[in-house]
């Protein structure tokens, strides 16, 4: 599977892979890490380092794809009123992976793709038996309704299965349930009044009954007045981040039509859409009346930096960013654009390959950033370190051939039986490659 990493308007990190486009965005990402984090330890996951992925998409869905990952569309996150029900979805995809459905349901496919290929192969001999054709049709098309029926029926009783298990997660949580029924209601209507079928729907089915079941369960010994969970300040952050990722997701004239207030919320998103236009000075000076009034955030900061190094005003960017890392120094994106305005400035190489390094160790199977400290050591004259950089982030992007190219640099800088191992591992790894 390819996949191309980009930059967009130097706001975000993100990568495409099938059309789908996953977020990596300081902000947007640790703001999730700490609102599910209490759902995953309430479910006895803490341990396993489980990420929250945003999908940047309109489509209304979410789902888990594996035992370690759970995807939200944007789509989902802006048509959440309020974070109870946003919380539901989130503690439903947590249950899948507790109860392991999502290995249970590849067993269960790989099972039904056997009996549907055994029921097409018995439906053929018995039509070319016959001289019937249109027999062995008939038996191709039974078998795979048959295989579709069971995938169906298992995927039913995990839904209901995940239902039951969010809900007690919900009251460990102290959280009552009517804000999942009434999310699962607003998508039911949604698609009585506009006659659209949404991805969440066909992933997760929303019957009646299933809405039903869950209004109806015990959901009892709910904490009343909860303060532990959620925080006021996850709760005061929701709305600043469901406006950015609203305008993100949508163009400017939207951005501004709804977000038209003078709310901080309705002016973050107002500065992105200006952003997005280009208008610098107008996001700049709305970015500012946010910072005047919470000096301390530093998204804020960071915001402004991106837009600064739009604006070409890349000496400014950089004191920006050092603003928003000094606040907060496990700022990941803003440490990769902070290494881009050094590595312009050609200043300060070493911290430049320090932080990248950083960010390998996190981030290895993004190819930019090795790209990038391909290019810090290369400042640095540092050529073996920076053409063997460059074979990694070429192995990422299934470039052999640019690989190889590298590799031959590579060789010529080499002077330690350490670096000749080093290189040996790597030329093995980029052979592996195909043509």
């Amino acid at each position: 599977m390819k996949l191309i990493y980009f930059f967009i308007f130097q706001l975000f990190l993100v990568f495409q892979s099938y059309a789908e486009q996953i977020l990596y965005d300081d902000e947007v990402n640790n703001y999730f890490h700490n609102l599910s984090t209490p759902i995953f330890k309430v479910a006895n996951l803490d341990d396993r380092n489980i990420k929250i992925q945003i999908i940047l998409s309109n489509v209304i869905n979410a789902f888990v794809s594996d035992g370690s990952n759970v995807y939200l569309y944007t789509g989902l996150i802006c048509n959440s009123d309020d974070l109870d029900g946003l919380i539901g979805v989130i503690a439903h995809e947590t249950a899948h992976i507790k109860q392991s459905h999502i290995l249970k349901f590849k067993e269960e496919i790989n099972l039904s793709k056997k009996k549907a290929i055994f029921s097409t192969i018995m439906g053929l001999a018995i039509g070319l038996a016959t001289n019937e054709p249109g027999i062995a049709t008939i038996g191709v098309l039974s078998g795979v309704d048959r295989a579709n029926l069971e995938i169906l029926k298992h995927s039913r009783h995990n839904e209901y299965a995940a239902d039951r298990l969010a809900l007690k997660y919900l009251q460990d949580l102290g959280i009552k349930k009517e804000g999942m029924v009434s999310f699962f209601k607003k998508l039911e209507n949604k698609e009585r009044i506009f006659n659209f079928t949404n991805s969440y729907r066909l992933t997760h089915p929303l019957s009646r009954e299933r809405i039903k079941s869950i209004e109806s369960s015990a959901n009892d010994n709910i904490i009343k007045n909860n303060t532990r969970y959620p925080s006021k300040q996850l709760q005061n952050r929701f709305n600043l981040i469901k406006a950015k990722l609203f305008a993100l997701t949508h163009s400017p004239k939207e951005t501004l039509d709804i977000y038209n207030c003078n709310k901080d919320y309705c002016l973050y998103a107002q500065s992105f859409a200006y952003g997005s236009q280009k208008n610098y000075l107008k996001s700049i000076t709305l970015i500012d009346k946010l910072i005047e009034k919470e000096p301390n955030y530093e998204y804020f900061y960071l915001t402004k930096a991106q837009y600064l190094f739009e604006f070409g005003k890349i000496e400014e960017s950089t004191s920006y960013y050092e603003r928003s890392i000094k606040i907060n120094p496990g700022l990941y994106v803003a440490k990769y654009e902070l290494s881009n305005n050094l590595i312009l400035l050609k200043k300060d190489m070493m911290r430049v390959i320090s932080m990248l390094k950083e960010l390998v160790f996190h981030f290895k199977h993004i190819p930019e950033i090795w790209k990038k400290l391909g290019n810090a050591y290369y400042i640095n004259q540092n050529y073996f370190e920076a053409n063997k950089c460059y074979i990694e982030d070429a192995i990422l992007r299934n470039d052999k051939k640019l690989g190889k190219l590298f590799l031959v640099r590579a060789k010529k800088y080499q002077k330690t039986t350490e670096q000749k191992n080093e290189l040996a591992f790597i030329e093995k790894k980029l052979n592996e490659l195909k043509e």
